[in-house]
């Protein structure tokens, strides 16, 4: 890769982190008042089963336009800021091929369904991936699919998913363990 001379040592990138994580948490804190809303709630109907949820009595075209535009609005503020901060660092690397599956990556890793799941999912596709593609170079591609496969054998439903369902599992096992009281 061709960097011009002096390029990177003028250059902070801390303020597009901030930035990114301000726009992170704003996305979070709308999604969860909007997940917790009746519009939430008829999101949900209709993901569930969409005749049921026009049998009683949601208006199911009016909430997928709804959802359309919102997801539409979401995606566009991620890839905003996401052009933002690789556009300034590297421009011919921003719009790589490879670059479109990360957000996917992320949330399966981290776990679908959760407001937590995907943003620790790219914490762990970041970190990762910078680890071995430092260290291994080329390799770590093959190396960081392996590693995607073992997560979507052994942990369907996400890491956060999973560390739930131990905790509740633990949990459990500790309850039924306890001395009977009287």
């Amino acid at each position: 890769m061709y960097m011009p001379p002096n390029y990177a040592i003028h250059y902070n990138i801390l303020s597009r982190y901030y930035f990114a994580f301000v726009v992170m948490v704003i996305t979070c804190g709308v999604v969860t008042l909007l997940a917790n809303s009746k519009l939430g709630l008829a999101f949900v109907a209709l993901g569930d089963d969409d005749d049921a949820a026009r049998v009683t009595g949601v208006n199911t075209f009016k909430y997928k336009v709804y959802a359309m535009i919102l997801s539409a609005l979401f995606a566009g503020l991620a890839g905003g800021v996401y052009a933002y901060f690789r556009i300034s660092m590297v421009p011919f690397y921003a719009f790589v091929l490879l670059r479109s599956f990360e957000p996917l990556v992320a949330t399966a890793i981290g776990g679908m369904g959760t407001m937590i799941g995907p943003v620790i999912g790219s914490f762990i596709l970041v970190i990762l991936s910078d680890i071995f593609s430092l260290t291994l170079g080329e390799a770590h591609l093959i190396i960081f699919g392996v590693l995607l496969i073992f997560v979507v054998l052994y942990f369907p439903y996400g890491i956060v998913v999973s560390f739930y369902r131990i905790w509740m599992l633990f949990g459990r096992l500790a309850a039924n363990k306890r001395p009977a009281e009287g």
